[in-house]
């Protein structure tokens, strides 16, 4: 995904709104360059061909309402949760909880309850994701500069001659 506002409307202009599931990191790219009326929408175009795409599109709805008015009215996505199947309510309330845990978190109130909340609900299922996901994209930097740190600390300590 693209680093600056100018890459990211590079981007936007490089690959069209398509009316489909990838539509989705669109409009939180307009959202970032501050292009609220587009990325709203484009998020009322979002696929909702399924139940999950309806939440996704109520998620969506309501970050970019958020941002653009500061009420993100929540009510929608907990009415899409409601027609979720069985297996895909809990990731879908996981999802909710982020979103409650930014609204209040924007409000300077206690962001914490929500996020807890659907640690909670999620349970074990959850153990053991942070260690692999931090190890796939640190794990290589921390290795490399491990070992520039060892070579140096032996060199300054003149274990090692300098060359």
């Amino acid at each position: 995904m693209p680093g600056t506002p100018a890459r990211a409307r590079a981007w936007l202009e490089a690959h069209p709104a398509t009316g489909g599931p990838a539509d989705l990191s669109r409009v939180e790219l307009l959202v970032w360059i501050g292009e609220l009326d587009a990325a709203r929408r484009v998020g009322v175009g979002l696929p909702a061909g399924s139940q999950w795409e309806r939440f996704e599109r109520e998620v969506e709805l309501a970050f970019v309402d958020f941002v653009a008015t500061a009420d993100g009215d929540l009510g929608p996505v907990r009415r899409a949760i409601d027609d979720l199947p069985a297996g895909d309510r809990q990731t879908a309330k996981a999802i909710l909880a982020v979103e409650e845990a930014r609204q209040l978190a924007a409000a300077r109130l206690d962001f914490l309850p929500p996020l807890l909340g659907a640690r909670e609900a999620l349970g074990p299922s959850l153990d053991g994701f942070l260690v692999p996901d931090l190890a796939r994209w640190l794990g290589r930097r921390l290795l490399v500069l491990g070992a520039i740190s060892a070579v140096t600390c032996f060199i300054v300590a003149g274990a090692l001659p300098p060359r």
